[in-house]
């Protein structure tokens, strides 16, 4: 067995290691509304932006700028060139057995297109849709025709006249052509922009790929997981240390659960106690949590609102009571966050709890039980 100097050392480069700090992710209208994520959603807006007729003010800012990287990347020997408002956006073009998410057409005819983009949009889902179906039920020619799949990170598109354009590719064109239109745009659809671009901005890059965080853990996952072992191993000492010496409080024990344990009072089997140490390690502190259930619960409905107030007034200054949450089945009476836990109180953690939960709740419990139980 390693002594902890021999554990310091053997681990030094994982304990010495910071995680990359995250920026919080701006919130936009998409995740309010609970819907970041959705293709439907994403291709109502593109087709929403890409229609020059609609009152948005970016004009043909989105067709200029996607047609700009199709012609970049497309093997076809002429570049796609629009006839100005003379093409038509649709969403869900049925080919009669699939359906095509977005179709650019330009008409030749009433029910005849001489121009078109196919775009199959992709955010989260797998590319398994009949590319081919969808390119040869456009009956444009091959000069004139065009495919995209439209996806968070580049991917073979395995169909030669489709080509792959990932959303921050158009973004990019459409930020750099962006200042062209800001008088045009009104604030409302410059806010619907900002919102729109943020959303696809932060699920791309959840999709970049491993980050340094990420590569580190591949390097040192045997260690790693060996210090989550650690973890649990430790966990689970608190829990059994305090099952073991409960005693002068009047709490039992009840059941271990995933870094908090849950007990029961003696003297009434109505109140019950959650203790949560999952912090205890690391910030050294742990909350305690009240609640009472079934008759109890009933009866402390019961009570006057002097009473409950005065009950807070008398324990202010020790325990934070506060009758707040509650449901069909339990009522949260109060709680107490535990700070500044000094090692040698971990490691007899057991007799520390039983003797503060002694100390500090018992005349609570007392004075809640003679009040209930009058009701």
């Amino acid at each position: 067995m390693r002594t902890i100097e021999e554990s310091e050392k053997y681990y030094a480069e994982v304990l010495s290691y910071t995680l990359e700090k995250k920026p919080e992710k701006p919130l936009t209208l998409f995740d309010i509304s609970g819907n970041a994520h959705y293709e439907d959603i994403c291709s109502n807006w593109y087709a929403f932006f890409l229609d020059p007729q609609k009152e948005h003010g970016f004009g043909t800012l989105f067709l200029d700028s996607l047609t700009e990287l199709i012609n970049s990347k497309s093997n076809k020997t002429n570049d796609l060139l629009w006839e100005a408002d003379s093409f038509t956006i649709i969403r869900e073009h049925f080919t009669g057995r699939g359906s095509i998410d977005l179709l650019i057409a330009e008409r030749d005819t009433k029910d005849s297109y001489r121009k078109a983009v196919i775009i199959e949009n992709k955010i989260y889902a797998a590319l398994n849709n009949d590319l081919e179906d969808y390119y040869s039920s456009i009956k444009v020619s091959d000069e004139n025709k065009r495919g995209v799949v439209l996806s968070l990170y580049p991917l073979e598109t395995n169909h030669t006249h489709f080509v792959n354009i990932t959303h921050s590719e158009w973004l990019k064109k459409i930020n750099a052509g962006l200042g062209n239109y800001w008088q045009k745009a009104g604030d409302k659809y410059l806010m619907f922009l900002r919102d729109f671009i943020l959303n696809l901005e932060s699920m791309g890059e959840s999709t970049e790929g491993m980050n340094a965080d990420l590569k580190f853990y591949m390097q040192h996952a045997s260690k790693i997981n060996e210090l989550c072992q650690l973890q649990i191993e430790a966990l689970g000492f608190l829990a059994e240390s305090i099952s073991l010496h409960l005693d002068k409080s009047g709490w039992e024990w009840q059941r271990s659960y995933d870094g908090y344990v849950s007990l029961q009072y003696s003297k009434n089997s109505n109140f019950r106690g959650y203790l949560y140490f999952d912090e205890l390690f690391d910030k050294h502190q742990f909350k305690f949590a009240l609640w009472i259930v079934e008759d109890t619960m009933e009866a402390w409905k019961r009570l006057s609102i002097e009473d409950i107030v005065a009950l807070e007034a008398k324990y202010a200054n020790q325990i934070d009571i506060k009758n707040k949450r509650q449901s069909k089945a339990w009522i949260h009476i109060g709680e107490k966050m535990y700070t500044e836990i000094e090692q040698n109180e971990i490691e007899n953690f057991g007799v520390y709890v039983d003797s503060l939960l002694a100390d500090q709740w018992e005349k609570l419990l007392e004075e809640i039980n003679i009040l209930c139980s009058k009701k």
